[in-house]
This record gives C-alpha cells, sequence and structure tokens, in this order.
C-alpha cells in the first residue's frame, strides 16, 4: 500500500517528493492529491512546483524556496515551520502552531494512519463496545487516563455496559492495526485525548468509522469549529459523570453519528481536504 502510495504521488507532474515508504500518511495523502490534481485545472496545477517533506528532509535539498513551490509538510508534531518556507506561495501542514503562524501557511486535517482498514461502518445500536480507548502513554494523556478510569470503576457489575481500554508503551505498539479498526468501529464512543501534539489520527479514524468523538480542548484550526464532537476540559472531569449519563439515556445519539460522518465526509475525507487545498491556491 505505502508502495503504492509512492508510486501514485510521483506519477503527478511538477511533483517533488522527499518522504520514505515508512511515512503512515501516505495512503492519505495519495488520496488527497489525487482528488486535487482532479478538482483543480490543469492550468493552475502548472503555475506551482508541489513538494512534499517532513522535519527528516535535509533542508539543502529545499533551501531555494520561491512563490512558484506550494509545500506539504508533514510530520512537525510541535507544529513549528521553518522560518523560510515563508517565501513559498502556499504551505498545507497538519500541526501549527497558530502563535507562530505565517500568512502562507494553512493547516489541513491530518487524516488516517495509512495501515488502518476501513470496515463497514455499523449504526450505533450494533455497536457492542460502549466505550473504547487503544493507545500510548503519554503525559498529555494522565488525565484521560485518570479519569476513564474513574469511569470503569463507577461501572456497576450488573450493568450491560462493555468498555475497551488498553494502554500501550508506545505508538503502533498494542493491537494489530486490523484489530485497532475493528474495536473503534465497534465503538459508539471513541475518546481523543491529545498526543505529543494536540491533533492525532485517532480523531479522524474515529470520525470515519462513525463513532461519536469524546475529546478534549483542541486548537483553533478553521476546520475543526464545527466539529460535532463531545468536548471536556482539559482535566477529564466530566468524562465519567457524561459517559454514565448517555449510557442511561441515548437520546440524540443517532443524530450525532449522522453529524460526524457528514463532517468528515465535508471536511476530513480525501476530497473534503483536497477541496481546501483546492480552494485556497485558487483564490
Amino acid at each position: 500500500m505505502f508502495y503504492d502510495a509512492l508510486a501514485r504521488l510521483k506519477s503527478l507532474p511538477q511533483l517533488h517528493l522527499y518522504l520514505t515508504p515508512e511515512c503512515v500518511e501516505l495512503p492519505f495523502l495519495a488520496d488527497v492529491f489525487a482528488c486535487v490534481f482532479a478538482q483543480m485545472s490543469a492550468s493552475l496545477w502548472s503555475q506551482y512546483e508541489w513538494v512534499f517533506l517532513s522535519p527528516r528532509t535535509p533542508l539543502a535539498l529545499v533551501k531555494d524556496m520561491t512563490d512558484r513551490h506550494i509545500l506539504v509538510y508533514i510530520g512537525n508534531e510541535k507544529g513549528n515551520i521553518p522560518a523560510f518556507f515563508r517565501q513559498a506561495a502556499f504551505v498545507f501542514t497538519p500541526y501549527l502552531d497558530m502563535g507562530n503562524a505565517y500568512a502562507n501557511v494553512q493547516v489541513i486535517p491530518l487524516g488516517w494512519n495509512g495501515h488502518m482498514p476501513l470496515l463497514p461502518v455499523l449504526p450505533l445500536p450494533q455497536r457492542d463496545l460502549f466505550f473504547s480507548f487503544v493507545g500510548q502513554v503519554l503525559s498529555e494523556r494522565l488525565p484521560f487516563i485518570t479519569q476513564g478510569l474513574n469511569f470503569l470503576g463507577h461501572v456497576k457489575p450488573h450493568d450491560k455496559l462493555k468498555a475497551y481500554l488498553t494502554l500501550t508503551p508506545r505508538f503502533q505498539s498494542g493491537l494489530s492495526s486490523s484489530d485497532y479498526a475493528d474495536i473503534l468501529h465497534r465503538s459508539c464512543f471513541a475518546a481523543v485525548p491529545p498526543g505529543v501534539s494536540p491533533i492525532t489520527f485517532r480523531l479522524f479514524e474515529a470520525l470515519r468509522a462513525g463513532c461519536l468523538v469524546v475529546t478534549g480542548p483542541l486548537p483553533p484550526y478553521p476546520y475543526l469549529e464545527d466539529l460535532p464532537a463531545l468536548r471536556v476540559s482539559a482535566d477529564w472531569s466530566e468524562l465519567s459523570p457524561f459517559l454514565l449519563g448517555a449510557f442511561k439515556n441515548s437520546r440524540g445519539m443517532k443524530e450525532l453519528q449522522q453529524q460526524s460522518l457528514a463532517y468528515y465526509a465535508r471536511v476530513c475525507s480525501a476530497g473534503g481536504v483536497a477541496r481546501q487545498i483546492v480552494e485556497a491556491v485558487a483564490n
């Protein structure tokens, strides 16, 4: 899949790729830019040199930026943008420190991890897991972990509620991708705590799977303004009371799932991200 994604990107004209097959973003990027190429006029596309790079790219390879370059910068989880990127026409990136953003930089949805298969999206009544989280233990997640365990501790032994909470020592070190996808597609609520960055693959994978997202504070990225998520405070103290209340009274969950799937298709899918890029370049 990853070599196929590389080949698909390399087949696009005037595109310079400085990413390796290990980049988990590659399959999603290949889908996005197939859509960008299809949606954008040939004359507009040909005005630019398209450069895909990450913090691992030797900057000597890309130091001569001009207003004929469009950069796609991935893997910069701290949100930093090199100063000389200001010379490019546009920079599209999934991570951005809004306090140090340049005028030519636009943040776009991260998308899903390329190892994640897409399974059939089940309606909520057909899902056997009420709540799930599988992920790495990080200091940024300690408030969520504390409250997640608190929630499980308050579930009565005779309740029919089923939850899945697994903590791992590092990224992608727990379940296999297929097992993780299965857990997510069987879950009604998916917790999306921060990672090294406040934006993680889990947000987009949960939306794509038709889960109801529960998240803490998110950065003020424009595309997140209409995100149909259940937001809690940074200490996650509302998590347990909210989930216990939702378990006892599930009204509104079906409508929220429909809103989540519609938002994903409009904003976070390959076609939705492509539309944002095309509109930014065209305007």
